[in-house]
């Protein structure tokens, strides 16, 4: 049936390509009637649209488990920051000649009660496909910065310099609220807004239009700064980095990883230091998990990378230890799961 479907046509002297994905499901004794099988048939076909490839799919019973834990999980994650399971910890950033932090990125834990630790990517990819991103996504700006004005309290000196927090383009498309947020935890905490990095992901900006990159500059015109993340592993240009609203480009951690075992992800990596250069662009290269890797790095021009190699996400209360200063109670041992 596919295959039917699929190919060029000739529309009013045009030529258009058409593409099909299918969802199906065989009945069986679950079903009840017509309207189990299409509820069914839709979900296989959910799994499978915007698939690059012209795909067929069946509602199976792994399918079925998977959209089961799915529901479940976007309907207690509603209530997760009312009861409390979520939770902040921090990466830091480091100077790749000195070895010291500089900065730290806010990630997003969620523990279940029953479930126990959830991975990010399962539940923030549930929370972008609904309107729960936006709530997270303001409990995170406040806890975030309210972390930073904590720090900074402790010891002024001996404190990250920046805190980049992860936005997603659901977010963007209410920047109203979004510069609201920002807005109001800055200053309710006394934190210069030109100390906030938001960062979107390459796929994000790529497919982004015109509104959500118009939203992207008034976030700057705030005084944020915009990071991409990600950066090359998407469909995206060196050439695309000019007069993009963004002042920090993050080097994908596949790149990394083959900097010492494939030259081309080499001659990749000197390519986009190149051009951030040219473009006054900060670079940070993610993912280092070996020192070979800071020094292949060091010598391409990188100055700036996070990673295991380093330290693992830490617990709020680490950063002062980890950036020098006094803790404020034993938190040796707190160390957070990455």
């Amino acid at each position: 049936m596919i295959d039917a479907v699929t190919g060029s046509y000739q529309i009013m002297g045009e030529t258009v390509e058409v593409t099909a994905t299918c969802g199906y499901v065989v009945s069986d004794d679950r079903h009840s009637g017509a309207s189990d099988l299409m509820r069914d048939a839709s979900i296989a076909l959910d799994a499978v649209r915007g698939a690059e490839k012209c795909l067929a799919r069946r509602y199976d019973q792994a399918l079925h488990e998977f959209v089961t834990r799915r529901h479940r999980l976007e309907r207690e994650l509603r209530h997760a920051i009312r009861l409390q399971q979520l939770a902040v910890v921090y990466q830091p950033v480091h100077c790749l000649r000195s070895g010291l932090p500089t900065s730290v990125e806010a990630l997003m834990r969620w523990t279940h009660p029953e479930l126990g630790p959830i991975s990010p990517a399962e539940f923030i990819s549930i929370a972008e496909a609904t309107e729960l991103v936006n709530e997270l996504g303001a409990w995170l700006i406040k806890r975030a910065i309210a972390d930073l004005a904590h720090w900074r309290a402790i010891d002024p000196v001996h404190c990250p310099s920046s805190l980049t927090i992860n936005i997603s383009r659901r977010q963007l498309s209410n920047v109203e609220n979004l510069i609201g947020s920002v807005h109001d935890a800055t200053v309710g905490h006394g934190v210069p807004i030109t100390d906030i990095v938001l960062e979107i992901t390459e796929r994000d900006v790529v497919i982004a239009n015109m509104n959500l990159l118009n939203a992207l500059s008034r976030l700057r015109a705030k005084g944020a700064r915009v990071a991409i993340d990600d950066f090359g592993v998407g469909q995206s240009s060196l050439s695309m980095l000019h007069g993009m609203p963004v002042d920090i480009v993050k080097i994908d951690k596949s790149f990394v990883d083959g900097l010492l075992s494939e030259p081309p992800q080499t001659t990749v990596i000197s390519a986009v230091l190149s051009i951030c250069e040219a473009f006054r662009l900060h670079c940070i290269a993610e993912g280092i998990e070996r020192p070979a890797q800071v020094s292949s790095l060091l010598a391409l021009g990188c100055r700036l990378g996070q990673g295991y190699h380093f330290s693992r996400p830490i617990h709020p209360s680490m950063v002062p230890h980890y950036f020098g200063a006094e803790p404020e109670d034993d938190i040796t041992a707190q160390l957070a799961a990455g």
